[in-house]
């Protein structure tokens, strides 16, 4: 007997959960929306009905992706407002439904977590990264991101970092208990793509060029990258820059201006599915310099394939005890030239190592047991807890 029917049989219904935050899934670029994409399949089913508001512009029409009701309400496309007034939306169409649960990724939406609260909604935040610190925001962006997060730290039920840092920086700073559930990653046990036809498009070789993936904008670092690799001794091989313009337009330009004018700079735009697997799994090394992360998703994809990795020494990825070779000082682009001329030298091989890292640590089925028990200690189901804690009450 499943546990739909022990519910049924004892009187119980399917607890309701909307998810609000993001722009929509499948093939829409960004982490969160990446995150959500991954997680609730795991979620959704006898115990949990889960519904996503989601965004017009990039999902036009309600739909069902397996068991995840997609729900599509206006927005605007607009930086700055896009994701204010689409949360607003979603807050009045949530509290006409009435959900068990509300679930806030973001701290930008999570401005509104006190008026759910007012109505009677268990609420969960989940804090993907400190966004007032990205380098577009002004003063007034940034004080509204704050007021956002001390919204979700104040009046949320429960609060999830996706990193051990944020969480310990988070309980700290507002004295409340945090869980920790990490990012997540899609295991595979035969990851091989069928064909590598992106390549030929692309034009590059298997094994022959080095791999980036991330929206572009400005904490991401391209440009470091680009900068570093056009440095690096690397005459054979090419860069390729998987990601699509996710802010400034001024900065997107800079990074086309600068790839077009060097042929083994190839510029891939947004890629998923089959294609990015198979840029992936045959990339000769994967090159990180980000600014500004919660935790890196593209980071724990590149641990799945077991690839060489080169990424910033920010704390956020730090959190991931890679090598010490792994890490260059953030902007650094002599120390990243240096990697990346020594890794042509001497291709270093995948590593099955990260591959058990990977599969051991970062699964998505994991990280869904423990949103689950969240859930349950919302809603007042005593089970045994999944999660790393920190608390400073």
């Amino acid at each position: 007997m499943g546990s739909g029917d022990r519910l049924m049989r004892f009187g119980l219904t399917k607890k309701t959960v909307f998810v609000l935050g993001l722009r929509g899934f499948p093939e829409v670029q960004g982490g969160i929306e990446s995150h959500c994409e991954h997680l609730y399949p795991y979620i959704a089913g006898d115990e949990f009905e889960v519904t996503v508001l989601v965004r017009r512009p990039y999902v036009p029409t309600n739909k069902s992706i397996g068991d995840i009701k997609l729900k599509s309400l206006w927005s605007p496309v607009t930086t700055g407002v896009e994701a204010f007034i689409h949360t607003f939306v979603g807050l009045l169409y949530t509290i006409v439904k009435r959900p068990d649960i509300l679930h806030i990724h973001a701290i930008g939406p999570s401005l509104f977590a006190p008026v759910a609260r007012l109505f009677g909604i268990k609420v969960i935040c989940t804090h993907h990264g400190f966004d007032y610190e990205r380098e577009k925001w002004g003063v007034i962006s940034s004080g509204v991101l704050k007021l956002g997060e001390l919204c979700a730290a104040r009046f949320s039920n429960e609060m999830i970092a996706v990193s051990g840092i944020a969480g310990q920086r988070l309980s700290e700073l507002y004295h409340r208990e945090v869980h920790v559930i990490n990012n997540g990653v899609e295991i595979s046990p035969n990851p091989k793509p069928v064909n590598a036809d992106v390549l030929d498009v692309l034009g590059v070789d298997p094994g022959k060029y080095f791999l980036s993936v991330s929206r572009i904008v400005e904490e991401k670092r391209q440009l470091d990258i680009i900068n570093a690799f056009l440095a690096s001794k690397s005459a054979d091989y090419k860069l390729v820059v998987v990601g699509a313009n996710g802010g400034s337009d001024e900065y997107f330009k800079a990074v086309i201006d600068l790839a077009s004018s060097h042929d083994n700079v190839v510029l891939a735009g947004f890629q998923s599915g089959d294609d990015l697997v198979a840029l992936y799994y045959h990339a000769s090394a994967f090159v990180h310099a980000s600014s500004l992360e919660g935790n890196p998703i593209v980071l724990l994809e590149a641990l799945s394939f077991g690839l060489p990795i080169f990424a910033s020494d920010i704390p956020p990825n730090l959190e991931l005890s890679l090598d010490e070779s792994s890490y260059f000082g953030l902007g650094d682009t002599v120390a990243l030239a240096h990697k990346m001329s020594r890794h042509v030298e001497s291709p270093e091989v995948k590593s099955e190592a990260k591959i058990r890292l990977a599969t051991e640590r970062y699964s998505w089925s994991s990280r869904a047991h423990e949103t689950v028990a969240v859930y349950h200690q919302a809603l007042g189901i005593t089970k045994e807890p999944a999660t790393e804690k920190f608390s400073d009450i």
